[in-house]
């Protein structure tokens, strides 16, 4: 009985706005949902049902009213430029990318990427600022501009370094990426297929 008024009691005390400076409260029920944050981008967040992270920098996946899959670019650790690599990959791929063909993609070729940071968020609770444009192949204007985190910085200067060098892969190299990207895809067709094939309970 204690464990479950101190667990309500630190749940509201989570959910508090004031502990979130500029953060809107959760919208209230009947109002348009909303559906705030871009497959393959990244934002700097807070989340008012937090655990262990209150304010997740997260590369999404996909985002509806409901809940946003994301990476916790926090949880990565050495990771950290494993992830970069990954999201440059990405971007050479040139291919049209859902949320499951990256996730699947991160799976087979940094598997410990998804196992350590994959993370499920609600979305009322979620609110942020678009601070990178990830693996998005078109670059949006009202990004934020001054940045702290190093891996945010590091990203956005091989996105959009001051001095273009184009990366020139080996057609070897490019080859192995088209067969590995389209791996993913066929692994994410086959992963839905088999979602909308259970029985319905």
């Amino acid at each position: 009985m204690a464990n479950n008024l101190y667990q309500a009691i630190l749940n509201r005390i989570r959910r508090m706005p004031k502990l979130f400076p500029g953060v809107r409260p959760t919208p209230k029920p009947g109002l348009p949902a909303s559906i705030p944050f871009g497959p393959g981008r990244i934002y700097k967040t807070a989340y008012m049902n937090y655990k262990h992270d209150p304010r997740p920098l997260i590369f999404v996946f996909s985002s509806n009213a409901f809940y946003t899959h994301a990476i916790n670019i926090h949880h990565l650790g050495g990771l950290q430029g494993t992830m970069l690599r990954m999201i440059m990959k990405m971007r050479q791929s040139n291919m049209p990318l859902t949320g499951m063909v990256m996730y699947k993609f991160l799976k087979m070729r940094a598997a410990g990427i998804p196992k350590v940071a994959y993370r499920l968020y609600f979305t009322k609770y979620l609110v942020g600022k678009l601070v990178s444009d990830g693996v998005s192949q078109i670059p949006l204007p009202d990004k934020e501009r001054f940045v702290a985190d190093p891996f945010i910085n590091a990203l956005n200067k091989m996105i959009r370094p001051r001095v273009i060098n184009k990366v020139r892969m080996t057609q070897e190299e490019a080859d192995r990426l088209k067969e590995e990207m389209g791996d993913a895809m066929i692994s994410a067709d086959q992963t839905i297929i088999g979602r909308r094939g259970m029985p319905s309970r």
